[in-house]
């Protein structure tokens, strides 16, 4: 599962190759399902009628995100980690080390999600495979 929030990301990518790559592969990807929040809907008179939007916001826990920046994430790797927390993700897959680094708050914040490396997955997910090896 990714955000949309990891489309924002990939789009920051300079190769233009492995940009296109990502983008490709959007489709093969689920989106969690809970990545904004609506606040109300406004309205505005026109000489024609109303018009009615919603207010939305893509903060979708406003404790979580305020702690996760306090630990000392970026607003874009706070949204990331919230998005995961809030959909009930159990891993959360990354390299970044503004993650990395902070792993044992973040996890102490988070305690359902584990913050792992692509390494650490594929060892998981092999040692899950093994005879005996409890799930």
């Amino acid at each position: 599962m990714t955000s949309r929030e990891s489309w924002r990301e990939q789009e920051r990518t300079r190769d233009a190759e492995k940009r296109a790559k990502l983008e490709a592969a959007r489709a093969e990807v689920s989106v969690v399902a809970s990545d904004h929040r609506v606040l109300g809907f406004s309205d505005a008179s026109i000489p024609y009628g109303t018009t009615v939007y919603p207010l939305v916001t893509d903060i979708v826990d406003d404790e979580l995100f305020r702690d996760l920046k306090n630990i000392g994430l970026l607003d874009s790797d706070a949204r990331h980690l919230m998005y995961a927390f809030t959909n009930a993700c159990e891993r959360f897959v990354t390299l970044d080390p503004d993650f990395l680094d902070r792993r044992a708050a973040l996890e102490a914040r988070c305690p359902t999600l584990r913050i792992v490396t692509p390494l650490e997955l594929a060892a998981e997910l092999r040692d899950a495979r093994k005879p005996g090896t409890p799930s």
